[in-house]
Order: structure tokens, then sequence, then C-alpha cells
């Protein structure tokens, strides 16, 4: 296993970043574990079954995340001037339109809070009212006044009116 970096001549601390080349001398690796020895058939099936002439990927190659990426790279590699710009074009289209459902989804959220609160206020004022009104009801039966006045100033039930 062979892992290389670019370097800048003049400054040899700082490293080019986005380029690297990594080699595995397949014939002096040694699986140590079932993982790594499907991962070695993997790879050497890549490297043997796939070119020019692929055009359909076995499952088993495609299943592995890092394999598939190989795949994907080598597609995209192998695409013209104009399917590149094709590419390029349906990813931005898919970005532009992530971005309009994350803007609506956003202003949905917020006009949903906002219904939301306005809700909640006029169920409080409502909540506030009522217990204003039975406040007053009571304020007046311990004054002595009638049921049926205390009902007709407040909107309360006459039976309401006994409960408090």
């Amino acid at each position: 296993y062979h892992h290389y970096q670019m370097i800048h001549v003049e400054n040899s601390d700082k490293v080019i970043d986005g380029l690297q080349l990594i080699f595995v001398e397949l014939p002096k690796f040694t699986p140590h574990s079932y993982a790594e020895k499907k991962m070695q058939v993997l790879w050497l099936r890549y490297l043997t079954e796939i070119n020019d002439n692929t055009r359909e990927v076995p499952e088993e190659l495609m299943a592995n995340p890092e394999v598939k990426k190989a795949v994907d790279a080598l597609e995209v590699s192998a695409f013209t001037d104009a399917q590149l710009a094709g590419y390029e074009k349906f990813w931005d289209i898919i970005s532009v339109e992530k971005t309009l459902y994350n803007s609506a989804e956003r202003r949905g959220m917020e006009k949903g809070m906002a219904e939301g609160m306005e809700k909640g206020i006029e169920k409080g004022i409502e909540k506030g009212m009522a217990e204003e009104r039975h406040l007053i009801a009571l304020n007046m039966k311990k004054q002595g006044v009638s049921f049926e006045l205390i009902s007709q100033c407040t909107g309360l039930s006459i039976k309401e009116i006994e409960l408090l």
C-alpha cells in the first residue's frame, strides 16, 4: 500500500489538496479477515471486468459503496464534453429544486407557526374572558344578587352559577 500526496516544490509544508495517488500492490496484499478478502476480490473484479465494452456493472460490485463510487467516477470521466455539461446541468437543477423545496418548507412552517400562535392567542383570550365572567358571577353571588340577574349580566347558566 503506497499513499502519495502532491506537495508544492518550493514549500514542502504545503500539501496540494484534491489529488492523491494510492497504489495497492495486490500480489503483496495479504488479507487478514473475511472482509479484507471480500474487498480484494471486489477490487480485482472491478479492475479485470470493467472496461470500454462494459454496459452493465454486476450487482455485487454496485452493492459496495467504495466500488460504486469508483464506477460512478469512471462513468463521469468517460463523458463527452456535451454529456458532462448535461450532467452538471442536471445536478444544478437538482440543487435548485432542493433549495426551493427547503425554502417552501420553511415558509410553510413559518405560516403554520403564525396560524398556531393566532389560534393560541384567541383561545387564551376566550379562556381569560370565561374566567372573568366566573369571577364576576362569584362576586355577585357573594353579594346576594339573584341567580337570574347574575345569569343576565354574565351570560352563565343558572346551573353554572350554582356550582360556583
